[in-house]
């Protein structure tokens, strides 16, 4: 037996589907972008370095839930630095006010659990190293971070807290 759909119910269905795909999506700050944070980077630094001569500082603030255990698989530069090598390391103290994040621990591998009676988040930071190789403005706007949550399968999602800018070897360090 045949069903016959009459060309008014077809059209109906039509323009249902096309207004559902027109929906807009919610907000990206009621999207929970756990473990990174939700909010978009709210520091922007220029610094200067020589050729050869790393820079580091603090580029995203990852937070563990109490009972969560995060594994950090790798980190990935989005932005404008070739010219420069990137490496990420894992700092369980991150203190925006401090200039120095030792000690730091490689970040792939590294895992940070937080105990299931905590009553708050517990916090670590990523920090970036860029070294210039030629002269130039190297900017990192994003990283892309691979992790493990609580055992489940590997996942990545991009965030940065700190949006960083590295002269080599030349005066162009000004902000923009």
């Amino acid at each position: 037996m045949r069903h016959v759909v009459s060309k008014a119910a077809f059209m109906v269905a039509v323009v249902a589907i096309a207004a559902a795909c027109d929906m807009p999506s919610p907000p990206s700050s009621t999207v929970d972008s756990y473990p990174l944070p939700n909010d978009p980077a709210n520091l922007h630094m220029f610094l200067p370095a020589e050729l050869g001569s790393p820079t580091r500082t603090l580029v995203l603030d990852v937070r563990v839930r109490p009972g969560d255990r995060l594994e950090l698989l790798s980190a990935n530069p989005i932005g404008q630095v070739s010219g420069a090598d990137v490496a990420f390391y894992l700092s369980r103290s991150p203190d925006p006010s401090r200039t120095v994040f030792e000690p730091l621990e490689p970040l792939e591998g590294a895992v940070v659990s937080n105990d299931a009676a905590a009553t708050k988040e517990a916090t670590v930071g990523i920090v970036a190293e860029i070294t210039p190789r030629e002269q130039g403005r190297f900017e990192l706007t994003d990283v892309r971070l691979g992790y493990r949550l609580n055992d489940g399968i590997a996942e990545q999602s991009d965030g940065i807290t700190t949006t960083l800018a590295v002269c080599g070897g030349t005066t162009l360090c000004a902000s923009p």
